[in-house]
């Protein structure tokens, strides 16, 4: 098997941080076929940040 390195977006503000990590559609994309639908990351920068989706 060839590896794949996907480097997923990650949007910022001065909130602090949110990235996609694994989206099943743009990893199967790439050859990736394994069942996982989605996962993401944040960081926030202060306590008490509020973010919606």
């Amino acid at each position: 098997m060839t590896p794949i390195l996907l480097s997923p977006r990650r949007f910022g503000d001065d909130r602090g941080w949110f990235s996609e990590v694994y989206v099943e559609g743009r990893w199967r994309a790439a050859g990736v076929a394994d069942r996982f639908v989605q996962d993401n990351q944040s960081f926030s920068a202060q306590a008490g940040t509020l973010r919606g989706i």
